[in-house]
């Protein structure tokens, strides 16, 4: 499975039987993405889209390696679909703006915006999730049509058993806003890619765009707090490094034991709860 790293919830009695077949399906989700879902948004990419999504990937890829991501996902170019402005703010109703990946068929989408700077940064942010720890789950007993694959692990972020809930994901939105700034700070301001650009964006007050803002405050408010309470052990770079290996790499041991030998038993799953969601 190119783009995942597990999957989870095959009944045993199908797991010899059915294993393989599962796996080619979704190996086929990957390559074989339906482009009628984006046929009314998406744009052809120019040759400087393709250098940009190239840069982006490259410094994910630089940045996984650094925190010790064990597999190296590669997302295809033609699995990263350049939209118009406001698709996908149309296309989930509101929900969702600017871009986002799909934890099941590997894709990414990202509205291209009139500058440089904030399409990289939208490109960056989504192949980051596209590319960290990814495990999916079966629900409702095995692979038969009235099954349910939905996502179970994405970097940091866990949805329970019956879909119903996404736990960390302030969590995991802060982790990877912190890898967004880091690789504007470290990449993008150190490119001549970008020089011109940022020069006018700076005469010109142009905000840099960074998405997920509410998230990823209120991710950092716990990061903060934890290191607030442990800081003749830890920096912040150090606490906020002990979550962003985790969320790249699916194990969540090391940050649920510094969480509950600073707050007590039961405080890590409590985490989980205020910074998650209820399905919709």
């Amino acid at each position: 499975m190119p783009h995942l790293d597990k999957a989870i919830g095959i009944p045993k009695e199908h797991i010899n039987e059915q294993q393989e077949k599962f796996e080619d399906f979704l190996t086929n989700q990957f390559t074989e993405f339906g482009s009628e879902k984006i046929e009314n948004y998406e744009l052809e990419k120019t040759q400087e889209d393709i250098e940009l999504i190239n840069f982006a990937q490259n410094a994910v890829d630089d940045y996984l390696e650094k925190y010790n991501r064990v597999k190296k996902v590669m997302i295809p170019l033609e699995n990263v679909h350049v939209l118009k402005e406001e698709s996908i703010k149309e296309m989930t109703y509101g929900r969702i703006v600017g871009g986002m990946h799909s934890t099941i068929d590997g894709n990414v989408l990202i509205e291209k915006p009139r500058d440089k700077v904030n399409f990289s940064l939208k490109i960056f942010h989504e192949l980051m999730h596209a590319k960290s720890f990814t495990a999916i789950q079966v629900t409702h007993g095995g692979i038969k049509k009235e099954s349910r694959i939905i996502p179970y692990r994405v970097g940091f972020s866990v949805t329970s058993r019956d879909g119903n809930k996404i736990y960390f994901e302030d969590v995991n939105e802060a982790i990877v806003g912190i890898l967004t700034e880091r690789f504007f700070k470290e990449y993008i301001e150190k490119n001549y890619l970008f020089k011109d650009e940022l020069q006018k964006m700076k005469e010109k007050n142009t905000p840099i765009k960074l998405s997920r803002q509410r998230e990823i405050q209120k991710g950092l408010e716990y990061i903060k707090e934890l290191h607030e309470l442990n800081k003749d052990v830890y920096s912040l770079e150090d606490v906020a490094n002990i979550f962003i290996e985790a969320g790249v790499n699916g194990n969540l041991l090391k940050v649920a034991r510094l969480i509950e030998d600073t707050f007590g038993k039961g405080s890590f799953r409590a985490l989980g709860e205020v910074t998650g969601r209820i399905m919709k």
